[in-house]
C-alpha cells in the first residue's frame, strides 16, 4: 500500500538494517513515502470489510497522522512492538492468529497483501489467502 524504499536500509543479505531503519524513522522521512496503486484498492474494501493493516514495522503517532493524511482506512492496526527483533513472518503470523482466533472472525475468509515472500509462505499456511502485493501494485500500474 504504501512504498518507503527510501527509508528501508537493507544488508547484504538483503535483511532489514533494523537499526539504520530506526534511524530513519522521522516524520519527514515518513511523509516522503508514496502510496501504491493499491491504497485506491484498501479505501474501497473498507466499506464493506474489516481491514487489518498488519506491518512489521515499528509505528509511532508519526505514521498514523500519514495514513490519516493520505486516507487510508482501517479497524485494526497490527505493528511491531518495541525491541521485538522477531522475523517478519514469525511476528505477523502470531498477530494475525490472535484475531483469526476471535469467536467474530472465525469462519470468515481472510485475504492479505504482502510482498515478502516468507510472510506470504507463512500465511498461506495458516489458511490465509495471501496476495503478493507487488505484482498486484505491478498490474494495477499497467492498467492506469
Amino acid at each position: 500500500v504504501i512504498d518507503s524504499n527510501h527509508r528501508t536500509p537493507t544488508r547484504s543479505d538483503g535483511t532489514l538494517d533494523l537499526d539504520n531503519y530506526l534511524r530513519l524513522r522521522t516524520r519527514d522521512s515518513i511523509f516522503k513515502d508514496k502510496l501504491l496503486p493499491l491504497a485506491s484498492v484498501i479505501r474501497k474494501l473498507y466499506r464493506h470489510n474489516y481491514i487489518v493493516i498488519s506491518t512489521a514495522r515499528v509505528v509511532d503517532q508519526d505514521d498514523i497522522d500519514y495514513l490519516l493524511y493520505n486516507n487510508i482506512p482501517y479497524h485494526k492496526l497490527l505493528s511491531r512492538p518495541d525491541n521485538d527483533r522477531s522475523r517478519d513472518a514469525d511476528l505477523k503470523v502470531t498477530s494475525m492468529r490472535k484475531l483469526r482466533n476471535l469467536k467474530q472472525f472465525s469462519n470468515k475468509p481472510w485475504f492479505m497483501f504482502d510482498d515478502a515472500p516468507s510472510v506470504i509462505s507463512a500465511m498461506r499456511k495458516e489458511g490465509v489467502r495471501c496476495l503478493n502485493s507487488a505484482k498486484l501494485n505491478s498490474r494495477l500500474l499497467s492498467y492506469a
